[in-house]
């Protein structure tokens, strides 16, 4: 079985969920079965490459693959996806369905267009893998195929493998926030207005309560305010996106409350993980986060600015050890060997 994956066109430079998860897949799928050959699409691969593999999988619903995704249908190649999508807002959701019938092209002529590509690419796909059973209906309602479709959920890393409790300290004064002394705040995620670090900065500010956020930039000018809002605020900082396994395990371990007020999540890669390590944690209630886990974390409404300082303020004042049972439940859910197993098995019966 020869499979060939393709994620973002520049996923190197911005990295995200839907790339790890893509090369933590194929990764695991070659440790599973080892006749599988699946390599990963860059701009160097060549027609005659290209016309060897089987299986396209796409990650994520990126317009512009489209073009690809209609060229290796013409050679007679299955095409799937995962989609990793979902609508920031009821009113994007309306929308999307109405455009769906390509009725109001003359509104939003842009991002219909691009919509519009989007829905093919997933009208051409052989089957969908949404990761949540919201993606699904959402979907769903607009591709109107049963047979296409097969929930498949995103995994994670046993994040508590890279954990070295002793070195916690050293990882703090590593990155200049040892004198938060382990009750700060943490949110992991690209920063940019989805991810919603801009409220958080402001909830955090008005309280003075210690915030830590990582990651990389992903919304230039939607960083820019968040600088500019925590200027005066020693205890709130922004470190670049840490891509160390030690590192990240050690901040996940010692912040006292993990947050992801996003506007939409399917569930959020680091709240997979910050929940693996037993992190007291408080996720966003849109996206489907809820499918994923259960009551085992305080969901807030990202639009709520109160809601979201009162969900902080009982966390930061609750008593926590790492919840043990949180963890465990985690790693055995969603852990990659058993979400590979699944695509193994979805890959074969396209094959037959």
């Amino acid at each position: 079985m020869k499979l060939l994956y393709v994620g973002h066109a520049f996923g190197n430079v911005f990295r995200g969920g839907a790339e790890i998860q893509m090369e933590k897949t194929a990764k695991e799928i070659n440790n599973i079965q080892k006749d599988i050959e699946i390599n990963i699409y860059n701009k160097d691969c060549t027609i005659n490459q290209i016309k060897k593999y089987e299986i396209i999988h796409f990650f994520k619903s990126n317009e512009y693959y489209l073009e690809l995704a209609k060229f290796v249908k013409k050679l007679n190649k299955k095409v799937v996806i995962s989609p990793i999508y979902l609508p920031n807002s009821m009113d994007t959701y309306t929308q999307l369905k109405v455009k769906s019938a390509f009725k109001i092209s003359k509104l939003v002529p842009e991002q219909l267009s691009i919509q519009k590509r989007i829905i093919n690419l997933w009208n051409l796909s052989d089957r969908i893998y949404p990761n949540t059973y919201d993606e699904l209906e959402f979907i769903k309602s607009i591709i109107k195929n049963e047979k296409k479709f097969k929930k498949i959920h995103n995994a994670t890393e046993n994040i508590q493998d890279y954990l070295n409790v002793k070195t916690v300290c050293t990882t703090l004064r590593k990155y200049g926030i040892d004198h938060l002394h382990k009750q700060y705040i943490l949110n992991v995620a690209r920063i940019e207005p989805r991810k919603n670090q801009l409220k958080l900065i402001n909830i955090a500010k008005k309280n003075n309560w210690p915030l830590v956020i990582v990651g990389a930039i992903g919304n230039k000018d939607y960083y820019d305010q968040c600088i500019e809002v925590i200027k005066g605020s020693p205890n709130i900082i922004i470190l670049d996106g840490i891509y160390d396994r030690g590192d990240l395990a050690n901040l996940y371990y010692s912040s006292k409350v993990f947050c992801l007020p996003s506007t939409m999540e399917t569930p959020g890669l680091a709240a997979l993980e910050a929940c693996s390590i037993g992190t007291n944690s408080i996720i966003t209630s849109l996206g489907g986060t809820k499918e994923y886990f259960g009551d085992y974390v305080s969901y807030i409404n990202p639009f709520n600015d109160q809601e979201i300082e009162n969900t902080i303020n009982l966390k930061i004042n609750e008593d926590w050890n790492k919840n043990n049972i949180m963890s465990e439940f985690i790693v055995r859910n969603y852990s990659y060997k058993n979400i590979a197993e699944k695509y193994i098995e979805e890959y074969k019966k396209l094959l037959i």
